[in-house]
């Protein structure tokens, strides 16, 4: 199920696959019944990951979503036979999966989890592209390619995204906005990976710790001054660029909404809100 209001597609964060934006967050009901509905519904996938059974977001435990008649059901079951048994149940499953695919409360956050605080990390989004830069030893028609960190950038839609220019930066063309595309140049523009500002500090973060290794024994270190290699971060997502014109050909774990447009899948709001370091 697609959210997207006047949008042909989106294209996603590079390190973590979030969308860039939370202008279209869709938030469930406040009714008390549905909020109830939500929240077991919530539980019961909780406690399957604990027990390690296999996932199913459209759990069926819950039919008070859906109503069901058993006075029919009953009538209905006693003269079927056993072929016609096995299509009817396998009818009304495609028609259970159909309602929670098309119900709202399926495809949106919860109102108390998903709020304007924890959600607004996702405007924060900049873009690495790359810059060419004349070598001052060789001929002014030889250039070398180097990335950078643009300034503030906004996703606009069809994998463009504009970047504002950042103060000091040595190695942007120019000091007005650029328009950058999204993981492959559809637009004849420069090619950029989009991220949101956060998920750039998680990895810093991460890039601090080190492995010092010893004739005995390895040791993990946290280094004072980690150093990050853009135009080495920039040539490993260039050559990450798959199937997808949205994102990176990576596993980013158990998100779901990453499709043509985000999708707000209930019980996923964790790959939404703001990530604690």
């Amino acid at each position: 199920m697609s959210t997207a209001t006047n949008r042909e597609f989106d294209c996603y964060c590079f390190l973590c696959c979030g969308p860039l934006g939370s202008s279209y967050l869709q938030v469930g009901s406040s009714d008390p019944d549905d909020l109830t509905n939500r929240r077991g519904r919530v539980e019961t996938q909780r406690l399957a990951l604990e027990r390690g059974d296999e996932l199913d977001s459209d759990d069926s435990s819950h039919e008070s979503d859906y109503g069901s008649n058993d006075d029919e059901s009953q009538e209905e079951e006693g003269g079927r036979e056993e072929g016609d048994e096995s299509e009817s149940e396998d009818e009304d499953q495609d028609n259970h999966d159909e309602g929670n695919y098309q119900d709202p409360e399926h495809h949106s956050y919860d109102l108390d989890l998903a709020t304007s605080d924890r959600t607004s990390w996702l405007r924060r989004v900049r873009v690495p592209p790359l810059t060419h830069t004349p070598l001052a030893s060789q001929s002014s028609t030889l250039t070398l390619p180097r990335a950078f960190i643009s300034g503030p950038a906004t996703y606009e839609d069809m994998g463009r995204i504009w970047a504002s220019p950042e103060p000091g930066e040595p190695h942007q063309a120019s000091t007005g906005d650029n328009c950058f595309d999204c993981y492959t140049s559809f637009n004849d523009d420069e090619i950029g990976f989009p991220f949101h500002d956060h998920c750039m500090t998680v990895l810093q973060k991460a890039l601090q710790w080190y492995y010092e290794y010893t004739p005995t024994k390895q040791e993990r270190r946290l280094s004072s001054s980690p150093h990050l290699d853009l135009d080495a971060l920039y040539e490993a997502a260039s050559r990450l660029t798959g199937w997808s014109r949205a994102q990176l050909d990576l596993n980013y774990g158990e998100i779901s909404g990453a499709g043509e447009c985000w999708d707000f899948i209930s019980e996923e709001e964790f790959s939404y809100l703001l990530p604690h370091l």
